[in-house]
């Protein structure tokens, strides 16, 4: 379940020591009253119709009973299993009718959350016949219950009790503020301050996958797992629904009759004896119950009895044992009895169930791996082959390709040489053309060169002339200069009368 059930020692430091006498007839009525409410509510009910028929869904959630059933399950298995199933489930399962119910709890990833320390150390020893279930009660309430047989023979059971709160389609907040523990020699209570965030995995009329989803932000007065924890959950209906209240009934009896204290199992009266004996029969129904289930006989010691060894002169022979066990056998013990044989006969089919399923799925394993291996070698030669042909292809277009750039390139060079032929006879013609223009043009040739000399030589004589007429000029501009220095001087002269002349 998803909160470890009670601690025994914690249990027994908060509640006190179990009182030793008759325990109250009261008390312990009420509480049956209690706990059969819890499983009597699906009486009047027909359960909720599951999700439509669909042969997959059904083929795995068989494989998964049949997986979490086996002493030896596989996680990696179950894992895998859940996550086929995960989408096949019904839509919403937190607010899905399907969702209320009795469980029985077939798997459990971490099994000390189911049952706490009676799951661990010597508690499979001291509490034998363990058997965890989990109810669900519209529309909030979930009880916890681990039962069992306290040394072989006593009836014992721990309990839960919470509320849930959804938080989404497939998810709910699970609180659990308070337990209870029956050792079949007293009852002692317990307050807790649990949360728990869960996730429903898949849901459909048979089964439930829930995981606990650890979280450091919620309250956990016990310790929580930091890893996720993974269960699945067999609902329980129809005769196994009945035996709740059966067990719930015996203990109604169990309570009205009178026990024996413990200083009393050991002394030497003879109900001590009595007790002894139902111990050791209760003993051995155990071990042929475990000699079924792994499919060998039921074997005795010679002389001693199946476990007389625990109680010094009680061995008895086989014949008087089984006569005992025929006289004294009571129909609590008859339906306990074929209870864990019938038990014992699901758990063979359910493990030659999960072995038929495995050597299956080993098969369909192993013809997968043939088929994925044939077909990589198919997938690789018919690759090979189409890079053969596209290298092929690839080859004849090159080919083609190149065979066309020739006939193009021989095309080109034909057409450049009769364009070179026209052009040769083009120059041809025009160099005949030109000398026969210059024959006809002769004359007039001869003409202009005449002329031209003509002009070269009047550019001749006009340079010359030019040439002159620069030097005249530069004689007059000469002359010019000599006589303004005589007017200068005659100026002087005159100058130089007047000053005479004016003495």
């Amino acid at each position: 379940m998803q909160a470890a059930c009670l601690k025994m020692h914690s249990g027994l430091r908060a509640g006190g020591s179990a009182p030793a006498g008759r325990p109250r007839a009261a008390p312990r009525r009420a509480a049956g009253v209690q706990v059969k409410a819890f499983f009597n509510f699906m009486q009047p009910k027909t359960a909720a119709a599951g999700p439509a028929a669909d042969p997959r869904r059904e083929e795995l959630v068989e494989e998964l009973i049949a997986a979490a059933s086996a002493k030896a399950a596989s996680r990696e298995q179950i894992e895998e299993l859940v996550k086929e199933l995960s989408p096949l489930g019904v839509k919403n399962p937190v607010r899905s009718p399907l969702l209320w119910g009795t469980y029985e709890v077939l798997y459990c990833s971490q099994p000390s959350a189911v049952g706490g320390p009676l799951k661990s150390g010597a508690g499979p020893v001291l509490f034998p016949g363990q058997r965890a279930r989990q109810t669900l009660v519209q529309p909030d309430q979930l009880v916890n219950e681990v039962t069992f047989a306290p040394l072989g023979f006593l009836k014992g059971f721990s309990r839960q009790y919470g509320e849930i709160k959804p938080l989404s389609g497939d998810t709910f907040l699970l609180t659990i503020s308070r337990g209870e523990l029956n050792t079949g020699l007293g009852t002692q209570q317990r307050e807790f301050d649990i949360q728990r965030r869960i996730a429903i995995e898949f849901l459909d009329d048979t089964l439930r996958v829930a995981r606990f989803l650890p979280s450091e932000e919620l309250a956990d007065s016990e310790g929580a797992s930091k890893d996720e924890i993974l269960f699945v959950f067999r609902r329980v209906e129809g005769e196994d629904a009945g035996d709740a209240e059966e067990d719930e009934e015996e203990d109604e009896e169990e309570a009205a009759a009178p026990k024996l204290a413990l200083p009393q199992l050991f002394g030497g009266t003879g109900k001590t004896e009595s007790l002894a004996t139902r111990a050791e029969r209760q003993v051995q129904q155990q071990q042929r119950a475990e000699s079924a289930s792994a499919g060998g006989t039921r074997q005795r010691r010679a002389g001693g009895g199946g476990t007389g060894f625990l109680f010094a002169g009680l061995g008895k022979s086989v014949e008087e044992e089984e006569e005992e066990e025929e006289e004294e056998e009571t129909p609590a013990q008859q339906r306990a009895r074929e209870r864990a044989e019938a038990a014992a006969a699901r758990q063979r089919e359910q493990a030659e169930k999960a072995r038929a399923a495995a050597e299956a799925r080993e098969a369909a394993k192993q013809e997968a791996e043939k088929a994925r291996a044939g077909a990589s070698r198919e997938a690789e030669r018919k690759k090979a082959e189409a890079e053969r042909e596209a290298a092929r292809k690839k080859a004849e277009a090159d080919r083609e390709a190149a065979r066309k750039r020739t006939e193009a390139i021989r095309e080109q060079l034909a057409e450049l040489g009769d364009e070179l032929k026209e052009a040769q006879a083009a120059a041809r013609e025009a160099a005949k053309d030109l000398a026969d223009t210059r024959r006809e043009f002769a004359p007039v040739l001869r003409q202009v060169a005449a002329a031209e000399a003509a002009i070269a030589e009047a550019a001749e004589e006009t340079a010359a002339a030019v040439a002159a007429l620069g030097e005249a000029a530069e004689g007059r501009k000469a002359a010019e200069g000599v006589l303004k220095a005589a007017q200068a001087a005659a100026k002087e002269a005159g100058a130089a009368l007047r000053k005479v002349a004016a003495r």
